[in-house]
């Protein structure tokens, strides 16, 4: 320290003194940038007790790092040859002694002797580890607020379009009752009228299960039904609810089937339908009338037999989707909102959700599309092949040509709380000439059942929710009664609960079958044709 001393004992101790007691972290460094003056505040910073311990080390010493010494020993050499300061430098680097990081904001000046010659380091810093925090923090709490606002927009924006949504089909399942009401006595007008109304009433079905869907997706609350089914089996009946619609479009829709074994294979045949619809309905609403819709199903091999690869292609001679548009194929919302309203869209949310789908399953999903000449849909799934090939008791399966929409001569137990939904659903059965009685609630229906005789009910359609006795509990007991027709008999669950969680517990209480609220009479005579 010699050089940075003189003979004036007064003023060396006033600086000695300055150096214990400032609460500013101060170091002077020789030419060599080694310590020669510090802070006890400088010093505590690595674990000293006073400056003295540290004098005649350098900064790879003190640091007991040979990357962050260097780093601090080129600053020095830096002010030192250039005569320039440094301001503000960020030093971060792990305390000796310490669990805690650090960071500094180092000033250094030059120091001169009598002659002008540069002779060392003058350093003073600033630990601004709180403050780097507080910013840090505050960057964060900028890019949340952001965030939020953003996403707040989007949920703006979106109920908005949910409303004009809903509102316009609405809008127009009022407006054409009215018509009917009007003129009710022109039968083939009101037939219009109603088969507007069905429409605008899928329209807004499709709307609430994808709203429904997607927040399951969001929330990690998805879930995939697993089951044996058999492939070839599952396209055929792809095919019989599909051709009708792709019809009434005009537009031709087939199915072709390229080495296709015949087996079982484990998977989710609701999700897989589900993909498969979307993919569909999206051909069959941009593609003219005339136009082809060609699904394509390969089985691929894999080398050995425990494993089922299938390729399968979506390909129609549609509108096809511009390279803007194909950007955002997988967005929420984006997609409707490019696309032109004049076609019924949906809420936007549907190649969303069958993007999400698929990747459950562990597939893949690629789209390709020209504007103006069609687009192809491209879906890899692999399955495991069933152990158990044989067709299990109870789940029988229907072909197209099987499929059935008169069942007089039978008879079904209809249990329902609802007195609008019961006679919605008495009208329906009806018209497959099936006759049906009414229980009000699940205990109801037990004890309807146990006073009939055997085998005089053929099916029993089963609400799910109902006072004084649900549906699943209702199940558990009929199954459980000591006669044939308990086990056997076809229950088949009717109910707004539509999620897989829903159709799991229905199975799970001893169901066969699961159909959805609204009706689908298309879905119900496929379902009845399966049992009866």
């Amino acid at each position: 320290m010699k050089n940075f001393r003189n003979d004036n004992e007064e003023l060396n101790a006033l600086v000695d003194s300055f150096l214990k007691n400032s609460q500013d972290y101060i170091f002077v460094k020789d030419e060599n940038s080694v310590y020669v003056a510090v802070s006890d505040k400088f010093a505590g910073l690595f674990g000293y007790a006073c400056g003295e311990e540290i004098v005649g080390l350098d900064a790879i010493e003190l640091t007991q790092n040979e990357t962050i010494g260097n780093a601090l020993r080129e600053g020095d050499y830096k002010v030192m040859t250039t005569g320039e300061p440094i301001l503000d430098s960020l030093e971060e680097g792990k305390i000796t002694g310490r669990s805690m990081r650090c960071t500094l904001s180092t000033s250094k000046y030059p120091i001169y002797d009598k002659s002008h010659n540069i002779i060392g380091v003058f350093g003073v810093a600033r630990d601004i580890t709180s403050e780097k925090k507080s910013k840090k923090m505050m960057e964060d709490y900028r890019d949340s607020y952001e965030s939020a606002i953003k996403v707040n927009e989007e949920k703006t924006e979106f109920l908005n379009g949910m409303c004009y949504d809903i509102r316009t089909p609405m809008n127009s399942i009022m407006g054409l009752a009215s018509l009917a009401a009007g003129r009710i006595e022109d039968t083939g007008k009101v037939a219009e009228d109603l088969e507007k109304i069905l429409n605008a009433g899928r329209y807004i079905l499709t709307i609430v299960n994808e709203v429904l869907d997607i927040e399951k997706i969001e929330e990690g609350k998805a879930e995939l039904n697993v089951c044996d089914f058999n492939f070839n089996e599952f396209l055929d009946n792809f095919a019989a609810m599909t051709r009708d619609a792709a019809k009434k479009k005009g537009v031709e829709f087939s199915i072709v089937k390229n080495d296709l074994k015949d087996q079982r294979i484990v998977g989710d045949p609701t999700r897989i339908e589900q993909i498969f619809t979307n993919l569909v309905s999206n051909s069959i609403k941009f593609t003219p009338k005339g136009g082809k819709i060609t699904l394509t199903a390969d089985e691929k091999e894999t080398g050995g037999s425990d494993v089922a690869k299938y390729e399968i292609t979506f390909e129609d001679t549609g509108a096809g989707i511009n390279s803007e548009i194909m950007k955002h194929i997988f967005e929420p919302f984006v997609v409707k909102k490019m696309m032109n309203r004049d076609v019924d869209n949906g809420v936007g949310l549907g190649m969303l959700i069958t993007k999400n789908l698929v990747n459950m399953m562990g597939g893949e999903l690629h789209v390709d599309s020209v504007e103006g000449e069609g687009t192809k849909v491209y879906l890899r799934l692999n399955f495991l092949v069933s152990q158990n090939n044989e067709e299990e008791e109870g789940d029988p399966e229907v072909s197209e040509e099987n499929i059935r929409e008169d069942f007089t001569g039978k008879r079904a137990l209809l249990v329902e709380d609802n007195e609008l939904n019961a006679e919605i659903a008495l009208e329906v059965l009806k018209m497959t000439g099936i006759e049906v009685e009414r229980a009000c609630d699940g205990r109801n229906a037990v004890d309807m059942f146990t006073a009939s005789d055997k085998d005089y009910y053929d099916v029993i359609f089963m609400d799910i929710q109902m006072p004084i006795m649900g549906g699943y509990e209702a199940t558990r007991l009929i199954r459980k009664m000591r006669r044939k027709d308990a086990k056997t008999i076809p229950i088949i669950a009717l109910t707004a609960n539509a999620f897989v969680s829903d159709i799991n517990e229905a199975k799970d209480a001893g169901m066969n079958e699961h159909l959805a609220k609204p009706i689908d009479f298309e879905k119900m005579c496929i379902t009845l044709s399966k049992y009866l």
